[in-house]
């Protein structure tokens, strides 16, 4: 019976690692340990990185779809390469105690090389955009936190996000004039 079940969990793992999807980035489970503690007990619902291949299957497909937003969001898929996510159930809520959480979320990141590029914060909840504050021109990776009292949703995403912010800027200028000024001149990084 054991030998039976390692076959079919050797099978199902090098299924995920053929199509691209495995266990999140040692990178990003550091990240998570160092803002939450034992304190918190989270609860994991899902932890999953995606790779290069379901990225690329993803896009391709978008590309098919004879819809106007699928044929954008393709655009933007093929600049991103690989993606950790994890969603994250707290047993007890953050009341009271969000204040100090988003603090410490902040402090982490910025002691794993990240700045805020956007911060929301909200009575109870909060969103973070965090990019890597070394190196000149655009980043490779992003990570996303959102906290609400019970849950959290951690996303890193790596990318060419100089690609990513101009195929956005070609799809909206018209909606942004105010950004056209940054785009005018051509920079190489």
């Amino acid at each position: 019976m054991k030998r039976a079940l390692f076959t079919v969990g050797a099978v199902v793992a090098l299924a995920f690692l053929f199509v691209g999807c495995g266990p999140t980035s040692s990178h990003f489970n550091e990240v998570k340990s160092s803002m939450f503690t034992d304190d918190e007990k989270l609860n994991t619902n899902v932890e999953l990185s995606i790779g290069a291949a379901p990225i690329w299957l993803a896009g391709t497909i978008a590309g098919f779809v004879d819809e106007p937003e699928a044929r954008e969001a393709s655009e933007y898929i093929d600049h991103i390469s690989k993606v950790d996510v994890g969603v994250y159930e707290l047993q007890d809520s953050l009341k009271g105690r969000f204040k100090d959480m988003s603090k410490r979320v902040q402090s982490s990141m910025e002691n794993h090389g990240f700045e805020p590029i956007v911060l929301v914060r909200e009575k109870n909840e909060c969103v973070g955009v965090y990019a890597p504050t070394t190196g000149d021109g655009f980043p490779r990776e992003v990570f996303v936190v959102v906290m609400e009292r019970k849950q959290v949703v951690m996303v890193r995403v790596e990318g060419n996000f100089e690609k990513l912010i101009r195929a956005a800027y070609r799809n909206h200028a018209h909606e942004l004039p105010n950004f056209e000024k940054i785009f005018k001149e051509e920079f190489v990084l």
